[in-house]
């Protein structure tokens, strides 16, 4: 079976396991269609990998003072963390700020420029919280592509809500998340991921 991109995989996954001490990993199989399978297939001709994505926390500390306008008892109390609602996305569903790898970008050094690209906020990497490794099989080949997601836990540095036109519909800080939160993300927001 010809496996695209196992091997570059397996070295991104043990280089992450290694610096976040066996950091778990989750393994997702789906099949695709002929000509999805061939799209993504050419992606990864390209150099795609997979992306990373970080859950950014800002403590009560680091909320911005209130405006004069503002009443006493509207201050942060408990910690918020970033979400994003993605512009073109179907189901319209919140999720945590990331993206795909640039050339010669690490996940980390990824997912804290897409956090800054879609949001405006600065943040640093705390941990990693899970791995998610997907294959994507193709239905009448023997074929199969290997994608790496990284989640990362996530500190606010800096920075003021900023969406980026064009690509997100809107940002903002949740106490607690809302209704409609992508499936992958709730896992990732009460603590219920782990290994497949």
């Amino acid at each position: 079976m010809a496996a695209h991109n196992r091997a570059a995989v397996d070295r991104r996954i043990d280089r992450l396991q290694e610096r976040y001490d066996g950091v778990s990993v989750q393994r997702h199989r789906e099949e695709g269609s002929g000509a999805e399978f061939e799209a993504l297939l050419e992606d990864v001709e390209a150099g795609y990998v997979g992306g990373g994505y970080v859950r950014v926390v800002r403590e009560p500390d680091q909320a911005p003072p209130l405006s004069e306008s503002m009443p006493e008892d509207a201050t942060q109390d408990e910690p918020v963390t970033l979400l994003i609602l993605h512009r073109g996305t179907e189901d319209r569903r919140w999720a945590i700020p990331g993206g795909t790898i640039e050339d010669g970008e690490t996940y980390e050094q990824a997912a804290r420029r897409e956090v800054r690209e879609e949001t405006g906020i600065e943040c640093s990497i705390t941990g990693c919280r899970l791995l998610r490794r997907v294959i994507l099989g193709d239905r009448i080949g023997d074929r199969e592509v290997h994608l790496l997601y990284a989640i990362f836990d996530g500190a606010y540095e800096d920075g003021s809500l900023a969406p980026q036109p064009g690509e997100v519909r809107g940002v903002g800080w949740f106490a607690d998340p809302p209704a409609r939160i992508h499936p992958t993300v709730q896992p990732v927001l009460d603590g219920s991921e782990g290994a497949e």
